[in-house]
């Protein structure tokens, strides 16, 4: 069940209501959704192959922010 959502959704809502700001802010949450689904991935990986818990969650951090860059430099090239 998302609770962060739309208390994230709420709480940017309550500062600024125009439609505008509001689909942009959940534009980028949608976006910031696949490096956060990656980082869960590679977690499960690293777990399956039989590695420990801080090695699985270095490692899917190093995803996260890897996914993160090539996502704001696409972001920026396209103009997102």
């Amino acid at each position: 069940m998302p609770i962060n959502i739309p208390l994230a959704l709420w709480i940017v809502g309550s500062g600024d209501e125009t439609s505008q700001s509001m689909a942009d802010f959940s534009k980028t949450m949608t976006l910031n959704m696949f490096p956060t689904v990656l980082f869960i991935f590679v977690v499960w990986l690293a777990f399956r192959a039989g590695w420990a818990l801080i090695p699985c969650i270095l490692v899917g951090y190093g995803a996260w922010g890897v996914a993160m860059l090539i996502l704001t430099a696409l972001r920026q090239h396209l103009g997102w």
